[in-house]
């Protein structure tokens, strides 16, 4: 750790961010050699965990020298002492080591916390009763007796891994705290009106509810979503494919670093920047029969 630190310093110009690791779980202590003489990645001790945290109090150490760093095991530790008060089984590493799909979403949020990444995606907010665009990319906003019609540009929210336990994320305030993507429209003259994307409808929603802002988030199948999903797939596939390529190249005898540059991640990489563009997405809200 302290040759990472000292080259990235001497021979880069990167800003280096350090992760303390994983807690260890014993609870879900894996043992391989059941002869093993000695302590090790085979049969591993349970008192491993207070060396992890040791190993975690000298990373977190390393601040005081102005660099980053981030406490993943004193988060995942939290996260998985709270939701065991609810279901003991609970578990972020299968073996007690390596984080599952969830155990690495884990790590990734503490990251983007710790970047300060911003918590919202997209929200659209419009004034019916004045016919005025308050917030978001809007174009063509048509107001009148038939209800409201215009036309959102809005960017992608967050791809969820469908491996990600679902009570987690809502534990954690995933989409609040990281995934904001709203649409809010105030002071609507009908009581309840259906909201249609792209000519499919999402459901219908009261003015009170449209007044607080409709969690985009929360819609079945919106397009939006939709291509979320797809973007997923794709970094799913690309990082198979990074990961066998790599494999190919370390047993070849090479640095691994060849495979980064191969005519399929390139064309995957397109793929994604394409995939990840803005959607423009043509909205409607018409007052269900007898609330106009």
């Amino acid at each position: 750790m302290r040759r990472l630190i000292d080259r990235v310093a001497r021979q880069t110009d990167a800003e280096l961010t350090l992760l303390t690791p994983p807690p260890f779980d014993p609870y879900r202590r894996r043992v391989f050699d059941r002869e093993a003489l000695r302590y090790g990645s085979l049969y591993p001790s349970i008192e491993y965990a207070d060396q992890v945290r040791q190993f975690s109090a000298w990373i977190m150490a390393q601040a005081s020298a102005g660099r980053v760093v981030i406490d993943v095991n004193a988060q995942m530790s939290r996260h998985l002492e709270e939701r065991r008060r609810e279901r003991v089984s609970f578990y972020l590493s299968a073996d007690g080591v390596h984080p599952s799909p969830t155990g690495h979403w884990m790590i990734a949020q503490a990251i983007l916390g710790a970047w300060n990444a911003p918590a919202e995606v997209s929200v659209a907010e419009i004034d019916a009763a004045r016919g005025e665009v308050l917030a978001g990319e809007i174009a063509k906003l048509q107001v009148d007796p038939g209800g409201l019609a215009f036309a959102w540009t809005s960017r992608l929210p967050m791809p969820r891994h469908a491996k990600w336990d679902s009570e987690s994320l809502a534990h954690e305030n995933f989409d609040g705290r990281f995934n904001l993507h709203r649409l809010r429209v105030l002071n609507a003259p009908a009581s309840r009106y259906a909201l249609l994307i792209d000519g499919k409808e999402m459901g219908p929603f009261t003015s009170a509810e449209l007044a607080r802002g409709v969690d985009m988030n929360s819609l079945p199948a919106s397009p939006v979503r939709d291509r979320a999903s797809l973007v997923m797939e794709k970094v799913v596939e690309r990082q198979a494919l990074a990961t066998r390529s790599w494999f190919r190249e370390i047993e070849a005898g090479g640095t691994g670093l060849e495979a980064h540059g191969s005519p399929e991640l390139e064309r995957l990489d397109a793929e994604l920047r394409r995939l990840s563009q803005p959607l423009s997405l043509e909205l409607r809200l018409k007052p269900l029969p007898g609330e106009g």
